[in-house]
């Protein structure tokens, strides 16, 4: 019995040293299996679109940092691969905001106004100073009826409506960041605006010139009065959306019997011969992909993820996956890298992003630097 327990004793000790050999040796120790790395998801359509068009913006941007060397453009490059997703370290960012930043010389309506949206994007604390002049000299601007024109000089009489929206957008932008904003330029202009709807509920370009209504200029019209009348009562965009006012439901009902993303809807008229131009017909691709930025922005503002029984961005995905070149543009009537920004900031959804993260207002304006004069 005694030799049975120690041969079995030996045996188990025997067993107990192989194992820690076989655990100690390299050449015979086992690694564990490798984990097999987590799946990544599957992208979307517009996921992929999104990515195809930053590659192509990316790859348009000049060595100094613009884009087609233009204060307005390089601002709505930079606005667009931000709201894009791509990695705020990306050199383009750096890049493109030092050469912004210098070229701030002549400020007109756009490039001021884009510049605003810009900075705001990528970093409203650090950039304070120069949105808070920017608005100045739009708030300045305006024209005696309420909209903008291309020049930001005092006095003007009128201006045109896709202009007026991107100060309205610039300036609410600016509001977010503290800049102090009188609300009687969004009551001007939100009175313009109310004053010249036409009877179908949209609107045109100017108050007398190409006034019949269309598209990319009702979508202007619609967005440009909530981003207004917010401003006017206080309250968030998003908020607004159950208090639809008779104008904005007449603009969201012309928007949905009109509804088409492969063209700018009604977009058909005649511009004038004028300076150093000739008379042209205009046909409905004018402006298409700006059309279809403009239809995103209204929507965002107004909270309509359908348009009748209609899904807007399912059908502009659609057509944008469509007409994507192979470089990854976009082109129109517009130049491939203004197609190609307005496609992005569609599919990226850039202002509902804004509206969602905009935050109720203060209960007093924040009183300006005078040295920021």
């Amino acid at each position: 019995m005694r030799t049975l327990i120690e041969t079995v004793g030996r045996t188990i000790r025997h067993f107990l040293a192989v194992m820690v050999l076989c655990a100690l040796s390299p050449a015979v120790a086992q690694e564990p299996p490798a984990r097999e790395p987590d799946p990544q998801p599957e992208q979307t359509v517009e996921q992929q679109l999104i990515e195809r068009g930053v590659a192509y913006i990316r790859g348009e941007q000049k060595p100094d940092g613009s884009f087609e060397r233009d204060t307005g453009m390089t601002a709505l490059g930079l606005y667009a691969l931000a709201h894009a997703g791509l990695d705020r370290e990306d050199r383009a960012f750096e890049r493109g905001l030092r050469w912004l930043l210098a070229n701030q010389a002549r400020p007109d309506t756009y490039s001021s106004s884009l510049t605003i949206m810009a900075l705001s994007t990528l970093d409203a604390a650090l950039f304070k100073k120069q949105i808070r002049r920017l608005a100045k000299l739009i708030a300045r601007g305006q024209c005696e009826n309420g909209q903008w024109t291309y020049k930001l000089k005092r006095g003007r009489a009128g201006g045109d409506n896709s202009n007026t929206q991107f100060a309205l957008i610039a300036l609410w932008y600016a509001r977010r960041a503290g800049a102090e904003v009188d609300r009687g330029v969004f009551g001007k202009a939100l009175a313009y605006f109310l004053s010249t709807q036409n009877e179908d509920g949209g609107w045109g370009y100017t108050e007398k010139g190409r006034k019949k209504s269309y598209g990319s200029m009702t979508a202007t019209g619609l967005v440009s009065v909530l981003i207004a009348r917010a401003a006017v009562t206080k309250r968030k965009v998003a908020d607004l959306a159950g208090r639809r006012e008779p104008g904005e439901a007449a603009a969201i009902k012309w928007l949905a019997g009109h509804l088409a993303l492969d063209r700018n809807p009604e977009a058909n008229f005649t511009l004038a011969a004028g300076k150093g131009r000739a008379r042209k017909e205009i046909t409905d691709s004018f402006w298409r992909h700006y059309w279809l930025w403009s239809l995103e922005r209204s929507m965002a503002a107004a909270g309509v993820s359908k348009l009748g029984d209609r899904d807007w961005y399912a059908e502009g995905v659609k057509h944008l996956a469509a007409s994507i070149r192979d470089d990854g543009s976009w082109v129109g009537s517009e130049s491939a890298l203004k197609a190609t920004t307005f496609a992005v900031l569609f599919l990226s959804r850039a202002t509902r992003k804004a509206i969602v993260t905009e935050k109720a207002e203060r209960s007093g304006p924040v009183t300006p630097d005078p040295r920021e004069d």
